[in-house]
């Protein structure tokens, strides 16, 4: 559905890091077992890079009940967030960011660009919204 291949890779993982941000600091298994299942019906999950679907799928294959431990939630936010680059919450962050950046809107600096998720959301959709309201009057 979303093809992120033009994209820059720094606005990338600026926006894999803001959809990182917003993910739990534990896991258990009916959250990922959701996250797995929403993948799934999305198509996130055939989209997402390998590494990914794998840190994921480990995770929903092993016997632990409550993921705590720093690195391995680490793994997990990092796999979800790449997971969620490819569903609309992904793409309304890249458009965000790739609207604000060139317009210097927003400086590159993360803690920076963390501070401001809700302007860049408000942003993202802001410029979705505005393109498809352009593509109906020029249709016609």
């Amino acid at each position: 559905m979303f093809d992120i291949s033009g994209v820059n890779a720094r606005v990338v993982e600026l926006a894999v890091r803001i959809l990182e941000s917003r993910l739990p600091q534990s896991f258990d298994r009916p959250s990922l077992e959701r996250v797995y299942v929403r993948a799934l019906r999305s198509g996130s999950w055939w989209r997402a890079p390998g590494e990914a679907r794998g840190v994921l799928w480990a995770a929903l294959r092993s016997s632990v009940k409550v993921f705590k431990s720093p690195r391995v939630v680490s793994a997990l936010r990092r796999a979800i967030a790449w997971l969620e680059l490819y569903t609309m919450r992904g793409f309304i962050v890249l458009s965000g960011l790739s609207y604000a950046i060139p317009r210097g809107l927003l400086r590159l600096s993360l803690d920076y660009v963390l501070s401001r998720v809700d302007y860049i959301l408000y942003l993202g959709r802001h410029v979705l919204e505005t393109y498809t309201y352009y593509w109906h009057i020029y249709r016609s």
